[in-house]
């Protein structure tokens, strides 16, 4: 198994390509998980920065961001640095939100889940679910208009989680389900009491997702829920609001 980590290029090295920005760039590069060996350098930065997001379920590409602002382009390469693909189209963005990844691998890796925007991504509350293919073929949207924020891909493949704020919600985010081609679209949570949804985690057997929900007063006080796929037994899983809404806090146990 192989650890993928985004790296600082030194002062004026770009692999022979011309002088680099010494504190914007950042490349991401590859090792063995079991010695630390056999380092490769997965991408060229540039004078842009490298964001590493996942592996494929089999291990032979990797997900990564690449921007030199905020809105940022999606690309995949080949866990040996070929094969490099662009997944978003020019003029489609995506973004990390609060340290969540805004895309997922479908379960055999063909396809990914993106939660992105025409445009700048931070320029507009209008983004959307699209499906990417892996080798870069097709970018097609599939889900509803409004301020989506992620894309997660159940385990089984039935499903993608995502959160959405809209009018319908009063401006609160959400959260949602449909399936890969856009159809079966179900609103899992509602704004009521004010409160909103966010970053769904999903169960192993792909039966329910974890999320983070609170009020609308700081984000970063939130307790962990989970529900079920039929929107039956919302679950107050956290006993007291913490920060449990900034950065992958939520996992399961297998």
């Amino acid at each position: 198994m192989r650890a993928a980590y985004g790296r600082r290029a030194r002062p004026g090295s770009r692999g022979g390509r011309g002088p680099a920005e010494p504190h914007s760039a950042r490349s991401i590069f590859s090792r063995r998980s079991s010695d630390g060996g056999g380092g490769i350098r997965l991408t060229d930065a540039g004078t842009r920065f490298d964001y590493p997001i996942e592996s494929s379920p089999d291990g032979s590409k990797l997900l990564y961001l690449t921007s030199d602002s905020a809105p940022q382009d999606l690309f995949a390469v080949g866990a040996d640095g070929s094969r490099l693909t662009r997944l978003t189209p020019p003029g489609t963005t995506t973004a990390v939100v609060h340290s969540y990844d805004p895309v997922s691998w479908s379960p055999g890796g063909t396809q990914v889940a993106v939660g992105g925007a025409h445009g700048p991504f931070w320029n507009t509350t209008t983004h959307s679910v699209y499906i990417a293919s892996a080798d870069g073929s097709s970018f097609q949207r599939v889900g509803p208009l409004g301020d989506i924020w992620d894309a997660v891909w159940s385990p089984d493949g039935r499903w993608i989680a995502f959160s959405m704020a809209s009018k319908a919600t009063g401006g609160l985010f959400e959260l949602y389900l449909m399936h890969s081609d856009g159809s079966g679209l179900r609103q899992l949570t509602s704004a009521t009491g004010g409160l909103f949804s966010l970053h769904p985690t999903w169960s192993p057997a792909s039966s329910q997702p974890l999320f983070v929900r609170g009020g609308t007063s700081n984000v970063d006080l939130a307790d962990i829920w989970s529900i079920n796929v039929d929107g039956s037994q919302l679950y107050q899983v956290t006993p007291q609001p913490a920060g449990y809404g900034t950065g992958q806090a939520l996992a399961w146990l297998p």
